[in-house]
């Protein structure tokens, strides 16, 4: 990551290149001329042939959402057209977030080669494809993906909350373990991310929609250290489910089926047998069941993942006999498999939604 006064000071040294144009760095911290008070991080000319337009220039250290919205702004305030133009700085812009910048007719410069300068009307030149040379060296990097991902996954259960401390106890409530510090991380990415904001007191997910992308963006499948495929001597579906959880209730040992397998409960999807289970300690059920449960390959009707991934046993659902996972993992393990699976998890996702929004009523 680069600081804002590397990048300012990167600015002084020059030469700043941006062929066709000529970049020329006027003034560092300048006040702006009347506007009392306001202070330009940097005032640039920008040449290109017989005209010259001046830029102000907002410095920040993250290209974030929130910060480069709030960048934006912020120039556009203090900049003066025609006289001034806004533009902004950051140590790196993706090309997507250069294409928003260019719908804004926002102009913008990276450390790395990129940017955007536009006067509307009038010039537009965009040079993008060139790597991040200054990663964000954040602690927390992906708030979507491991076991941070369950302050993301709680804000699609509960939309919500008070305080921090009450996203901690949500998770928990869910069977879910994440340390006070490691909330408050990722709920800033999240906030940086615009996927939740603040607003009359009330922390709020404002893009349940852009927070599903992520979370199937960044989903891996849990580790796996053994696995038992085989078949069960119990006929009813139920009544094994019903056997295999008195074991694991017994042996203290987490159960509870793989999201592939609990599709059925939240869509319109045929059983998908065998089925498939997690399981936190397979050996101890395996020897439980006894001559129940004979390991083949032929015809099986019943396997058995052992994982002590807790994001798998997170928001577990129970009706009947059958212990469900949760619809979000349910979700996430359907959209990375095959078509017809990413198909069943489109309904799946309806389901989320409308438990979210039902959610969001009652809290109203």
């Amino acid at each position: 990551m680069l600081s804002e006064t590397e990048q300012l000071e990167r600015l002084r040294k020059g030469p700043l290149e941006f062929p066709p144009l000529l970049l020329e760095l006027l003034s560092v911290q300048a006040n702006l001329a009347g506007k009392p008070g306001l202070r330009a991080d940097a005032i640039l000319s920008v040449r290109w042939r017989e005209r010259c337009y001046r830029f102000i220039v907002e410095c920040k250290a993250r290209s974030t959402p929130k910060i480069l919205r709030e960048c934006v702004a912020q120039a556009a305030a203090y900049a003066d057209p025609p006289d001034t133009y806004p533009m902004i700085m950051v140590p790196y812009l993706s090309p997507a977030q250069l294409r928003d910048l260019e719908a804004n007719e926002i102009s913008a410069i990276d450390a790395c080669g990129n940017g955007i300068i536009v006067v509307p009307g009038e010039l537009l030149v965009l040079k993008s494809g060139e790597p991040n040379r200054y990663p964000d060296s954040a602690p927390l990097k992906n708030p979507y993906g491991g076991v941070s991902s369950l302050v993301a996954r709680v804000f699609l259960l509960e939309p919500e909350f008070d305080r921090v401390s009450d996203i901690r106890a949500a998770i928990e409530a869910r069977a879910g373990r994440l340390g006070l510090p490691t909330v408050s991380k990722a709920l800033k990415r999240l906030e940086d991310d615009l996927i939740v904001g603040r607003s009359t007191g009330r922390i709020r997910l404002l893009q349940p929609g852009k927070l599903l992308e992520k979370l199937v963006r960044s989903y891996r499948a849990p580790k796996v250290s053994r696995r038992f495929v085989g078949k069960c001597t119990i006929e009813a579906s139920g009544e094994a489910m019903e056997g295999l959880q008195t074991i694991a209730r017994r042996k203290n040992v987490q159960l509870i089926l793989t999201g592939v397998s609990s599709a059925e409960a939240y869509a319109c999807s045929a059983s998908m047998a065998p089925y498939s289970l997690y399981c936190s300690d397979v050996q101890s059920v395996v020897e439980s069941l006894g001559d129940r449960f004979r390991e083949t390959s032929r015809f099986p009707n019943l396997e058995l993942v052992e994982t002590r991934d807790q994001l798998v046993y997170f928001d577990p659902r129970r009706d009947a006999d059958f212990p469900w996972a949760s619809p979000i993992q349910t979700y996430l393990e359907l959209m990375s498999g095959d078509k017809r699976q990413r198909e069943v998890g489109e309904q799946v996702k309806g389901r989320i939604l409308k438990e979210m929004s039902n959610a969001q009523t009652d809290v109203q």
